[in-house]
């Protein structure tokens, strides 16, 4: 389940405009459907490319590195409540725009939260529940489906809401209510006092859980399973409270907390006629590459050794390159640095699976396309130890993310045009190799793209 959570990154395209990413519609192939929008319904149900975007309550800091970065997400979800005018745009209609009559975007308001802005979500839940809910009869914005326009109601008032389906954890909103009583049928209880609430009194300015101060906008599982109580003293006036360092916001990775920080270097082999201070063996050739000339490799012994650990393989890091496949086989190896008997990664081409491959030894992100031989392809491989994932992107653009939380150490040196397996050189190139580039970081998607 949790590699399934993160198959949102196979439908993100980062080029669906040229302006933004979002989620959009593959064919079988691989390839985007094309006539894409972002009000598009292809590929989805009850929704637009628009809504759907946003459904990754898991993951939340994923998705804005996947837009560009926290800042950049959150002045889209600003957007996406608020017409152009900066009006507040929460009662649907727009297929651009939040829509509280159906399930899909249900869970958006909250998702300033994960964003390190909790004082939107107190705002936004807020103009939902006073302009959207009213009484009598027509007082749901829409099929209430068992329930669910009124518990999204309900949920808004007590001033929390579920993180993530299926989970305890509940997110800090803003409680309608000076005092909520939930009694469990356990005996568990679980109080929300916001004495101070009223209409203009919406934001929350500190907290405390069971009499302890608390700064975070969300509430851990052991508030739902054991019970206890939150005061939340309110305001008129917006407030940081909440707002936690960047590296805090959002679902912690499953690999655990960890801290490496990121580096500042790279190193590039431009391969345009010279061999940029790596060795070349076996007398490869030159050829016209994407730009100027290219190293031309025949599959069979030739590459180019670096004679150094470029990459901290056990941490964050990225590798690209340009590439044109020739000749297809068992496998075709891009870039790749040395371990003890095997390659620590290798950016390749899979004969196995017969597509582009970011890979250790026992996983392989694969992208869902066909590699046509002759074409030159951008590849990227991005290994994010924090977060834990291991990223392939093509073209610029992700095209498959898989959760990898240990990497193997690197004991030899970056090689271009083949791998190691068993103590063995293997997996040859079989075609041209243009401007390779390691960095001692995870590039984020807008950094990757703005390599091609």
């Amino acid at each position: 389940m949790l590699e399934r959570a993160n198959w949102w990154r196979n439908t993100f395209n980062a080029l669906a405009t040229p302006a933004e990413g979002y989620q959009q519609a593959r064919n079988k192939d691989g390839s985007w459907v094309g006539g894409f929008s972002p009000s598009t319904d292809v590929g989805f149900a009850q929704g637009s490319s628009a809504t759907y975007t946003w459904m990754v309550p898991q993951n939340v800091a994923g998705l804005a590195e996947a837009m560009g970065g926290t800042a950049v997400a959150a002045r889209r979800l600003d957007g996406f409540f608020h017409d152009t005018a900066g009006n507040w745009a929460v009662k649907g209609g727009s297929a651009l725009r939040y829509d509280p009559a159906n399930e899909p975007g249900l869970h958006t308001p909250w998702l300033y939260n994960g964003l390190g802005q909790p004082w939107k979500t107190q705002a936004t839940t807020r103009e939902i529940v006073d302009t959207v809910y009213t009484t009598g009869p027509g007082g749901l914005p829409g099929n209430d489906d068992l329930g669910t326009m009124s518990a999204w109601y309900v949920f808004a008032a007590m001033g929390v809401f579920p993180q993530v389906p299926g989970r305890a954890e509940l997110l800090v909103g803003s409680p309608l209510f000076p005092t909520v009583h939930v009694a469990r049928d356990n005996g568990v209880g679980i109080v929300i006092d916001a004495p101070a609430t009223t209409d203009a009194a919406q934001y929350v300015q500190s907290a405390t859980l069971d009499g302890v101060a608390y700064g975070k906008s969300w509430l851990p599982e052991s508030f739902v399973r054991t019970g206890g109580t939150l005061n939340l003293t309110m305001g008129t006036a917006a407030s940081t409270w909440g707002s936690p360092p960047p590296d805090q916001v959002g679902v912690a990775s499953f690999c655990g907390p960890v801290s490496r920080p990121q580096g500042t270097a790279v190193s590039t082999w431009p391969f345009d006629g010279t061999a940029g201070g790596a060795t070349l063996v076996g007398a490869p050739q030159w050829t016209a590459g994407h730009a100027g000339q290219a190293l031309l490799l025949n599959g069979s012994g030739q590459y180019a050794d670096t004679g150094r650990a470029v990459l901290p393989t056990t941490g964050n890091y990225t590798v690209a390159a340009w590439v044109r496949l020739d000749a297809a086989g068992a496998f075709r190896t891009v870039v790749s640095q040395d371990g003890a008997t095997s390659s620590a990664f290798f950016l390749q081409y899979s004969g196995a699976d017969k597509t582009f491959a970011m890979s250790f030894a026992d996983r392989r992100a694969l992208a869902p396309l066909t590699p046509v031989t002759g074409r030159w392809y951008h590849l990227a491989g991005v290994r994010d130890a924090d977060a834990g994932h291991l990223s392939l992107y093509v073209d610029g653009v992700l095209a498959r993310q898989i959760d990898a939380c240990t990497a193997d150490a690197a004991t030899g040196p970056l090689v271009t045009g083949r791998a190691r397996w068993g103590g063995a050189p293997v997996d040859y190139w079989a075609g041209a190799i243009d401007d390779v580039r390691a960095y001692d970081r995870a590039l984020t998607a807008a950094q990757v793209k703005a390599l091609v």
